[in-house]
């Protein structure tokens, strides 16, 4: 009867074993690989988009919308008092608007496709979801409502009761139209709030980002 060579069998085995456990550490480091450059790509993507929208708010929205603001304060202010000096002028200068809100570019193809997740800290999966679902869109909302206000009431009350071509302002002293531009002023003041909101969070989400594509580098 032939010898079995236990130490022979026991060799092979290990060494399947060890190969077997080799090429599933070599995948697994290569998927772990993949999707930590996958991550980081939507991490730059998220921070790039942030930053675009956080520059836009600060150096036109803001600036521009607290121009409007403080001109429409004047139009208040010298129909309040009766004047007309400047006030056609004034009117057209501060009614125009200027509305942004953030694309949400990458926020939508990485839900869409499943990749956001790839963010593995909750709290800012949360804070993402919260500034493009809820916040983003409500500084949507209101500058929507701004545009609506002034398509429905000021532009045709203008239209039916001014003559900017021979320069009439007297009829912009009429308290209907006083009303509308308080009520105009507080759309442009609620808007702006917004605005300030959103560029703080944005600001606090890079930071976040941040944070956590240090831990994958």
């Amino acid at each position: 009867m032939k010898s079995i060579n236990w130490f022979d069998h026991l060799f092979n085995f290990l060494a399947v074993i060890l190969g077997v456990s080799l090429a599933f550490y070599v995948n697994s480091t290569a998927e772990e690989k993949r999707l930590n450059t996958e991550t980081l790509q939507i991490i730059n993507s998220f921070t790039e988009e942030l930053a675009r929208d956080r520059r836009v708010y600060e150096n036109y929205q803001l600036v521009e919308n607290k121009m409007r603001l403080e001109r429409l304060d004047k139009v208040i202010d010298l129909i309040s008092k009766r004047k007309t000096d400047s006030l056609d002028y004034l009117v057209m200068r501060s009614l125009p608007f200027t509305n942004y809100a953030p694309q949400a570019v990458t926020f939508k193809s990485t839900s869409a496709t499943g990749k956001f997740d790839l963010l593995n800290d909750y709290d800012l999966r949360m804070n993402l979801s919260k500034y493009y679902t809820v916040t983003a869109k409500e500084a949507e909302y209101r500058g929507a409502g701004q545009v609506e206000f002034y398509q429905d009431n000021i532009m045709p009350w203008l239209i039916q009761n001014t003559d900017f071509i021979q320069r009439d302002a007297s009829a912009l002293l009429d308290r209907e139209f006083l009303n509308m531009l308080i009520i105009y002023r507080d759309l442009i003041h609620n808007k702006i709030r917004q605005y300030e909101v959103l560029a703080e969070r944005s600001a606090e989400l890079e930071a976040e980002l941040d944070t956590l594509k240090s831990t994958l580098q």
